[in-house]
């Protein structure tokens, strides 16, 4: 899609609701000086974001391997396409402790109609902690880290109806994240706690790849 300077169409998209487990600030969320737009009413858009594997859900084909909690900080949520080349959303914590439902929501207000191709997005932290399994034995481990971390989500044309609540489901799925060779993740006090940097870099870049829109 080409845009031009003077055709570029802009809308901040601003919070106004939060549900379940998610922290919402409104740091850099106010929309551009001056905009006007004839559009019909807009709607209101919900994003969901959902959490693979379930809770208690196994990953690797062992079923002593689970991941039992996650926290991450995202920013920069802007909506592409059509309707506004570039729609900001304010920061989300998205907190996945065991007793939270597996999706997340918060729904935003006057988003424009029309279609969406894009959800790009950065992740500025995140914790992963479960249950790992070494020489049959399960321990338990933890990944922390702030990679600072762009990711586009293609969004399959996600159309936005006007004076409707419209949801737009988003996976997380983090199981390659932690998929990989915890033996040579040391074990210290009953915890295997990924420190090294090249183990960090290789699960922030699978952790990338694991949102998608189903």
């Amino acid at each position: 899609m080409s845009w031009g300077k003077n055709s570029i169409a802009r809308w901040a998209i601003m919070l106004t609701a939060c549900q379940g487990f998610i922290a919402c600030s409104d740091e850099n969320s106010h929309p551009d000086a001056g905009f006007t737009t004839d559009a019909a009413v807009a709607g209101s858009l919900t994003l969901e974001f959902h959490r693979k594997p379930k809770f208690g859900g196994e990953w690797g084909g062992n079923p002593l391997q689970q991941i039992n909690e996650v926290e991450m900080l995202l920013s920069g949520i802007f909506l592409i396409g059509d309707a506004a080349e570039a729609a900001p959303v304010p920061s989300v914590e998205l907190l996945w402790p065991m007793d939270a439902p597996d999706k997340l929501r918060f729904t935003v207000a006057d988003t424009p109609h029309g279609l969406y191709s894009r959800l790009n997005l950065r992740v500025m932290s995140y914790t992963i902690q479960g249950t790992c399994v070494v020489d049959q034995v399960a321990d338990s481990f933890e990944m922390s880290d702030s990679p600072t971390l762009d990711v586009s989500v293609k969004l399959k044309d996600f159309r936005v109806e006007p004076d409707t609540d419209n949801v737009l489901h988003i996976d997380i799925d983090f199981k390659k994240t932690v998929s990989f060779d915890w033996s040579s993740v040391p074990l210290v006090e009953g915890i295997r706690s990924v420190t090294d940097s090249s183990l960090l870099n290789a699960a922030a870049q699978k952790l990338g790849k694991g949102f998608k829109r189903p």
